[in-house]
């Protein structure tokens, strides 16, 4: 089987596919590292399992299509319903 030969476009092509996906999966890395950062103080300052939170984030994104404006007002619902919810006598 013979392989196929690039001309100097496509080699360029690559060239730059791999450079920038280098550099967005690099970018993705950090963010991702930030997002674990600022989860577990969020975390802490609450006295909340971190764990959770990344739990509840990705289950507001899952549920809401990644919209912002979706995610912004479930979160408001959860911790109303959260802060509501502490002062409920049984």
């Amino acid at each position: 089987m013979a392989g196929r030969s690039y001309g100097a476009e496509e080699k360029a092509k690559l060239e730059r596919l791999i450079s920038e996906g280098s550099t967005v999966l690099r970018e993705i890395e950090d963010l991702q590292e930030g997002l674990k950062e600022t989860v577990k103080a969020v975390a802490e300052e609450l006295q909340v399992n971190p764990v959770l939170l990344i739990k509840q984030l990705k289950l507001l994104i899952k549920a809401t299509g990644a919209n912002i404006t979706k995610i912004g007002k479930k979160l408001k619902q959860f911790w109303i319903l959260q802060n509501v919810s502490k002062f409920v006598i049984i």
